[in-house]
């Protein structure tokens, strides 16, 4: 289906969770002006609320309670609609889903409890939590959908947020469902390594996908023509939120907001590429550093323009989210500075959704892995002690970066869609737990169609077993561990060597009698079991803690664990599986921001993949680069990502492209035609100064 909304890049959304505590709240709210100073900005569509996490609604409902601050302007965010449309945008609706503290506080029956019985608000906390496995809750959502949009008619998108799980909920409800589906008590042991356990969260997944489906459907029902987005952010986010592809099943569009830096933004943008059904995706930060926890310190102009550029050279739209003052006023920097932004941004937009993305390499992340499998089974009553640490997202995010500064294109494919996989020449899966049954078939075939497949830690290791013979019998009780390349690889672990391997800060896989592939590298070992801690050793406290009769807890060295044991054990193999191979690492070293490692790592990438689309070595690593091919032409971007308020420039160098002999190169910026070099299928384009981005247009 073709919607109105998809044309959409540059957006803008005004946060207002306003409480009632006080008589002046929202007081002051013109939406007129609103209105006005929104439409300034270049702004295409705005997010605009119809209710907060506080549960009120921005309008004369009939279901629930309209928040009191807009009494005697009770039409306002009607005619804020209304004057957004006359001006041009579309209006995007917010409506907070399972965050509702009026319906929390209204209806206790309908509240997330964990397994102690206690609801979310018992400890003064401020989120009240509804649960989605509630039919009445469902109920009053739907019914205030329908209310909403009789009251202001058609809207062209519809965004429901906080739909993910807070925590583990064992409310009546949930209990009901349980016996209904599966019988006997919910588990309430967290142990990665027990089924019953992982059917819990399968199950989890499942009920959460089925209110979001209710609220899709809920939406389409009134407004058939709407573009309806879940909340996609906390699709990398921990087990305990429960989102997989289930929230981009329920949605037309992928949409979530983020506020870390640029690695974690151009994964994300890669990622939301991949899984959105529909093009563009969202992708929504803050318009204060250095997220909504700020109220008044805001971005600097190009910290705002690298943001809303990264998302665009992604095929994304931007959205900067606003705080509204408590009294209804606003911020007016932020409208002149997001001006700014987008008037800078629209000499390039004709290129925002031209071509399809040029990648080499894909990095693998399994929507189902999002735990430490290595966490000891706990009590879910300690849910906050319990892990939430992702180090297959840690690692993946790493890899990603350490790409992105070696200028080798990529994308982030996913669990849920293999059929992309062949989109790369090289597939990285780096420590990615539960890999299932199907996703390791897949594997193997993309293999055997010539793929190539790096896999690492906790990955497929049936498939490893099944392809390098043998057993893998455990994990090495050190957790600093080494890897000593064989005379083969030598020359791609630069400085490393047999007698000074590569460190890794982790636990290496033990794989016994493996009977077909190559050793690239063995596996060695500390002289002690015992991991030093040097930046925290004049501290008594924090000094760590071993048993002292076990003889391998005493050290050799003060400060460090250094390599003393070498052993027979394979840290690296490498195999041909039908037209393509398989390189298995004993444990995830890629996952480091260290300089030397990432070199290492980017040369096995190099080794495996000659023939990259980029072979420009003398880019400074702060420039990413996207390039995207139609069949007019490729379209080649450089943003300089420096996280900084006032952004150095870079000067002098070159980018270095295989592909035709291109028959004119435009700056998009300026319309200037560029020189450039061509031999041996190698295109050589000079640049002599990049400030913030640039775009290039190939016509071949």
């Amino acid at each position: 289906m073709a919607f109105r909304y998809s044309d959409k890049y540059k957006k803008y959304s005004l946060d207002m969770h306003v409480n009632v505590t006080r008589d002046e709240f929202l007081k002051q709210f013109d939406p007129e002006a609103l209105a006005k100073d929104i439409i300034s900005t270049g702004a295409e569509a705005g997010m605009m609320y119809i209710q907060s996490h506080y549960g009120y609604s921005y309008w004369p409902t009939k279901v629930g309670e309209m928040h009191p601050g807009l009494i005697g302007n009770e039409d306002a965010f009607k005619r804020l609609y209304d004057e957004m449309h006359k001006g041009g945008m579309d209006v995007d609706v917010y409506f907070s889903m399972i965050y509702n503290n009026w319906a929390y506080d209204h209806h206790p029956e309908w509240r997330i409890k964990d397994i102690n019985g206690n609801y979310s608000r018992d400890k003064g906390r401020r989120f009240g939590l509804c649960c989605p496995n509630s039919e009445g809750y469902k109920k009053f959502c739907r019914d205030q959908i329908a209310d909403f949009t009789e009251y202001v008619g058609p809207y062209e998108a519809f965004f429901a947020d906080m739909t993910f799980w807070p925590t583990v909920c064992y409310c009546d409800n949930c209990r009901a469902r349980w016996e209904k589906e599966v019988g006997g008590e919910m588990p309430r042991i967290v142990n990665w390594k027990d089924e019953r356990w992982k059917l819990f969260q399968r199950k989890r997944e499942e009920w959460l996908q089925d209110y979001m489906q209710y609220i899709y459907d809920s939406v389409k029902m009134v407004n058939p023509g709407a573009v309806v987005e879940m909340q996609n952010s906390t699709m990398p986010g921990s087990w305990m939120m429960g989102v997989t592809e289930n929230a981009t099943i329920a949605s037309d569009a992928v949409s979530g907001d983020l506020y870390g830096g640029f690695s974690q933004q151009t994964f994300a943008c890669k990622l939301y590429y991949n899984m959105t059904p529909n093009l563009p995706f969202n992708y929504t930060t803050s318009r204060c550093e250095p997220s909504l926890d700020e109220h008044t310190t805001i971005k600097s102009e190009v910290m705002m323009k690298l943001h809303a550029m990264l998302s665009f050279i992604n095929h994304g739209s931007n959205i900067f989210v606003d705080a509204v003052d408590m009294t209804g006023t606003y911020e007016p920097l932020v409208y002149s500075r997001l001006k700014n932004v987008y008037d800078d941004a629209a000499k390039f937009e004709k290129y925002f959704s031209k071509g399809k993305p040029c990648t080499d390499i894909g990095i693998y992340f399994n929507l189902h892995g999002k735990y430490d499998e290595e966490t000891p089974p706990m009590d879910i009553s300690e849910s906050k002690h319990i892990s939430r640490a992702i180090p297959h997202l840690d690692s993946s995010i790493n890899v990603s970066e350490t790409l992105q500064r070696a200028h080798i294109p990529y994308s982030v494919y996913t669990s849920f869609h293999p059929e992309q996989w062949g989109k790369a020449k090289m597939l990285i899966v780096s420590d990615a737990p539960n890999m299932s049954k199907e996703n390791m078939s897949e594997l193997k075939a993309y293999v055997e169609d010539g793929g190539i497949a790096y896999i690492s830690g906790h990955s497929a290791q049936p498939l490893v077993e099944e392809i390098f013979g043998g057993k893998i019998t455990g994990r090495t009780d050190e957790t600093i561990t080494y890897i000593a390349p064989e005379d083969e690889v030598a020359s791609l672990f630069g400085e490393y060597s047999r007698k000074y391997p590569l460190t890794v800060y982790n636990s290496a896989y033990i794989l016994e009698g493996a009977t077909n592939g190559k050793v690239l590298a063995k596996l060695t070992l500390p002289y002690s079991l015992q991991a030093s801690s040097f930046l925290v050793c004049a501290d008594l406290e924090l000094q760590v803690e071993a048993d002292p009769n076990d003889p391998r807890n005493e050290s050799a060295s003060m400060h460090s664990d250094p390599p003393g044991i070498a052993t027979d054990h394979p840290a690296m193999m490498e195999a041909e599986v039908g037209k393509g191979k398989i390189i298995w690492v004993c444990a995830p070293f890629e996952n480091t921001s260290l300089t030397q490692p990432r070199k290492v790592f980017t040369s096995f990438v190099k080794k495996y993949v000659p023939e990259m689309r980029f072979a420009s070595d003398d880019t400074p690593y702060v420039v990413e680069y996207q390039l995207w091919e139609d069949e007019e032409g490729k379209y080649l971007s450089a943003i300089n990502l420096q996280y900084a308020d006032e952004v150095l420039p870079v000067f002098d160098f070159n980018i270095c492209i295989r592909t035709e002999k291109p028959a004119k190169i435009t700056r998009v910026s300026d319309g200037r035609e560029m020189g450039f070099e061509y031999s041996d299928g190698k295109l050589v384009l000079h640049i002599d100064r990049l400030d913030l981005y640039e775009m290039f247009d190939i016509q071949i």
